[in-house]
């Protein structure tokens, strides 16, 4: 969960990062087993011989948007220890990382797309569902478990059921990853649902810390 797991992916540049979102798009639009390696090369405007430089198989171009997405991911988190240890923990610190985490996780239009195609692979990708599964929807559950028990020890927010609470959370979240891998759903409506009920958590908690 900290800042440091990353990897050189996200600082492609070039023809490699253009063979990278060309590919991001197709698979995320049309699905990864509906594209061809010549359909990429293609929407680049170059030869599938260019693209067989950087990339020898479709499954190269998938392994690297998993660790793309990983590395991304990971990039925006803060470390629950150092927050949860540090005496400037307070509600306000959580709602703004909650605002920037989401901003920068769900609304990334590159990072939507990729999203999308990690959800509709999970369905029969391991390394998919293990991304999903342990990256976006376990990483918030052990970041909520560290950070919400040191508000309530620093008595900014009154004592919760912190397991309870991210029960909550969490049943939210796998409903949320099910229902985008329906082909028929509008992810980017969905988004928007999960802001709101995220908003609509952040309001609770801090409607606890007021009556403190």
């Amino acid at each position: 969960m900290a800042k440091s797991k990353q990897c050189v992916s996200t600082n492609m540049t070039g023809l490699k990062r253009q063979f990278f979102e060309s590919a991001v798009e197709l698979f995320a639009d049309k699905g990864y087993g509906n594209v061809s390696l010549h359909e990429v090369a293609e929407a680049v405007g170059k030869k599938a011989g260019n693209l067989n430089y950087y990339f020898r198989t479709k499954d190269d171009i998938l392994a690297l948007i998993y660790s793309f997405f990983e590395s991304y991911y990971f990039s925006k988190l803060p470390s629950a220890e150092t927050m949860a240890g540090t005496e400037q923990n307070n509600l306000q610190q959580f709602i703004n990382w909650q605002e920037s985490y989401f901003q920068d996780v769900f609304l990334d239009p590159l990072i939507q797309k990729i999203l999308t195609i990690i959800i509709t692979e999970s369905r029969h990708d391991e390394r998919a569902e293990r991304l999903l599964e342990q990256t976006v929807l376990g990483t918030p559950r052990k970041y909520l478990s560290v950070f919400l028990p040191a508000l309530v020890k620093s008595k900014v927010i009154e004592p919760l059921d912190v397991e309870g609470f991210i029960a909550t959370v969490t049943a939210f979240d796998y409903f949320y990853a099910a229902c985008c891998r329906i082909p028929s759903i509008n992810i980017e409506q969905w988004n928007k649902r999960h802001r709101a009920v995220t908003d609509a958590m952040i309001k609770l908690i801090r409607g606890d810390s007021h009556d403190n």
